[in-house]
């Protein structure tokens, strides 16, 4: 009989296993989901078709996967005064040459094919590149063709057709007067927001200075667009967006500290970039967005990704990610909560609670750092795992202060959360 018994334990441990494996945690009544962001199909520039892309990320226990091809990859130059005769055009893969609702088909052809895994459409579009030179003087140069944004859950076919940008005759600038700065991204955005969809400023800190047949490309990082451009939903914070953007008391903190003080009218988030086009010396989840969403469905993890409700985790040697057990902020008098991405409103004091780890223990430090308002206010440090609990006592009424965490490991894995808000009545 006893044998009987422990016959029993293991098979219910081996049950109760299978479920957690089987169906994403739940926190705070919200389910935890991974998600990736940034990968390239066929259609574009990547190696995977997009159905292949729902069976790798099953196996890696992906939840939801963005696919963001190529808007438009095309770049025209004609010489004067018969520019539309006497041109050159070099065109490869996008949504836009493949066909917009021949994309938008695949997507659903995937969805139905693979229900465990959510497949979103998206887009890398690049609305504006200029010429500069002369193909004469031998110095021909073709700039900002790397300065990029996501677009993510258009879903329209005719809004993919006519999204403004260089090169799809919907645009209101032109690739032969110069520098526009920030007016080509402004219409982008105004345009996907009136669509009710999720725009990100992509890569921001990337750089190109290259020569290719005779031709200089040259893109220089675009961080200062942040500050010269707005309604954007956030930005790529890996793997080019931490330096001069997400770091502690960088662009990021000050956006933020400004949204606290009523310069901005919504905040900005960060997200996670793969970059991704099935190469072999990449993961699927080596950058992943943990999101924590109402529901696991289309809708569910479009409206995480728009509230800010998530952290983005980035791995490193020995591949093992940074986990967010717990972050939240509540008040000494109720207890009521608040999780990232959300704004707890209380005439009590804050009290910070966090709970750090690897997925798999490993006898690693961690190193964490929680800012507020642009400042780094503590540092914790743990072999393995960090739990603390921080009580603010230095907030006024009336103010208005963000809480958010900037974590490595030994290893140098990485895990950023977004922001949770406080205001002190």
């Amino acid at each position: 009989m006893k044998y009987f018994y422990i016959f029993l334990a293991i098979i219910s441990l081996c049950f109760s296993l299978s479920i957690r494996n089987a169906y994403p945690a739940k926190e705070d009544g919200y389910i935890k989901s991974k998600c990736v962001i940034h990968v390239h199909s066929t259609v574009s520039s990547g190696y995977l078709a997009i159905e292949d892309y729902s069976r790798l990320a099953k196996k890696k226990g992906i939840d939801a996967v963005v696919i963001t091809d190529n808007a438009l990859d095309r770049y025209e130059y004609g010489l004067l005064p018969l520019r539309r005769i006497l041109k050159k055009v070099v065109e490869k893969g996008s949504i836009l040459k493949y066909g917009a609702s021949n994309y938008l088909g695949l997507i659903e052809e995937a969805n139905k094919v693979n229900k465990d895994v959510i497949i979103i459409d998206g887009a890398q579009v690049n609305p504006f590149y200029f010429w500069t030179g002369s193909v004469f003087r031998g110095n021909l140069t073709l700039n900002n063709r790397n300065k990029d944004m996501l677009v993510i859950g258009l879903s329209d076919s005719k809004a993919y057709e006519h999204l403004p940008l260089v090169g799809n005759r919907r645009a209101a600038f032109d690739q032969y007067h110069g520098e526009k700065y920030a007016g080509p991204y402004q219409d982008l955005i105004n345009y996907i927001n009136q669509r009710g969809s999720l725009i990100f400023w992509s890569h921001p800190e990337i750089e190109e200075n290259i020569l290719v047949s005779g031709i200089r490309l040259i893109t220089i990082p675009y961080s200062y667009e942040l500050l010269g451009t707005a309604g954007y939903t956030g930005f790529g914070i890996f793997a080019e967006g931490y330096n001069t953007i997400g770091r502690p008391q960088g662009l990021w903190d000050r956006l933020l500290t400004e949204y606290c003080v009523g310069k901005r009218k919504n905040p900005i988030w960060a997200i996670g970039e793969l970059e991704y086009t099935g190469e072999e010396n990449k993961d699927l989840d080596d950058a992943i967005n943990m999101l924590y969403v109402k529901r696991l469905n289309r809708e569910g993890v479009l409206e995480a990704l728009k509230s800010g409700r998530f952290y983005v985790a980035t791995k490193a040697s020995p591949k093992i990610h940074l986990t967010l057990n717990e972050f939240f902020v509540s008040d000494d008098l109720t207890g009521r909560t608040a999780v990232m991405g959300e704004t707890l409103v209380s005439s009590g004091a804050p009290v910070v609670r966090i709970k750090l780890s690897y997925e798999k223990f490993i006898n690693e430090w961690i190193s964490a750092k929680l800012i507020k308002n642009n400042q780094v206010i503590k540092e914790y440090n743990g072999i393995g795992s960090v739990e603390v609990e921080f009580k603010d006592e230095f907030v006024r009424p009336g103010e208005l202060v963000y809480y958010r965490l900037d974590v490595i490991s030994e290893s140098s894995s990485r895990l950023i959360s977004n922001p949770i808000f406080f205001k002190r009545r």
